[in-house]
């Protein structure tokens, strides 16, 4: 039987490793034969993300700051000096969600959140997409949000950083594909993560509740996970400068 996403030979890396859609996105591409480099803040917790891949000495962990956008290039030279071996693919799951109405909002919350959602996309998308350091056939990918063009109150800056990135992807698609390189970004919905648990603490919620507000309920990180394996495998080879949404069929219902 032929295996549509294989991904073997395949080196891919991965922010925002150390938990939720990163974790599971970092299990599934070393389960479908990828070499994974990880990346988050927390070196303990990649270490647990890494003793549940496959073949965990093939992969590598590296704790990097992504509010330091210098720290990003000489991330990427040390990794492909390590093993000889470019990128094939990448994956932004890094990223930071804050509720925080109008009143309170100031620069440097705003700044924090843009350059770990978006700027440090863009940065890794610029480095990556040179040919010292990724393949000709790269492929990009960011994980957004419906929150970029579904925000909720309070949700400002977090669905700004997100309709950036989504926007960035679009033009990002014209600019790139002449050096062979895709790039697209997925839209998951309400996700059962440690990052939704918080929130939905913060406003009071149960976790469970917010399942009842999507046609197929709540999601799993394993969902997000398998849209972002198929598009950096050869079976998207011909899907660049989409905004794809893994939202369970949206909200349940819609008021006009």
């Amino acid at each position: 039987m032929r295996q549509i996403i294989d991904l073997s030979g395949k080196k891919i890396l991965i922010t925002g490793a150390s938990s939720g859609i990163g974790r599971a996105t970092a299990i599934l591409l070393s389960q479908v034969g990828a070499t994974v480099a990880l990346v988050a803040r927390d070196e303990e917790r990649l270490r647990q993300t890494l003793s549940s891949m496959d073949e965990p000495s093939k992969h590598a962990c590296y704790s990097v700051d992504l509010l330091q956008l210098d720290n990003i290039g000489p991330l990427i030279e040390k990794s492909v000096k390590a093993d000889g071996q470019k990128f094939d693919g990448f994956v932004h799951c890094a990223g930071v969600a804050h509720t925080v109405p109008l009143k309170l909002l100031d620069y440097t919350r705003q700044d924090e959140d843009m350059r770990v959602n978006y700027y440090a996309f863009i940065e890794f998308a610029k480095q990556l997409s040179k040919k010292k350091y990724g393949t000709k056939d790269c492929s990009l990918v960011g994980i957004s949000s419906i929150a970029s063009y579904r925000g909720g109150k309070c949700q400002t800056v977090y669905s700004a950083t997100k309709a950036a990135m989504d926007a960035a992807v679009v033009t990002l698609s014209k600019e790139l594909a002449d050096k062979g390189v895709r790039i697209n970004s997925i839209r998951p919905g309400m996700i059962r993560t440690e990052l939704s648990e918080r929130g939905a603490e913060q406003k009071g919620l149960e976790v469970d509740a917010l399942s009842q507000q999507q046609v197929l309920g709540l999601g799993k990180p394993e969902d997000v996970a398998n849209m972002a394996a198929f598009l950096l495998s050869s079976a998207a080879r011909f899907v660049t400068g989409q905004n794809i949404s893994v939202d369970g069929g949206g909200p349940k219902s819609e008021w006009f």
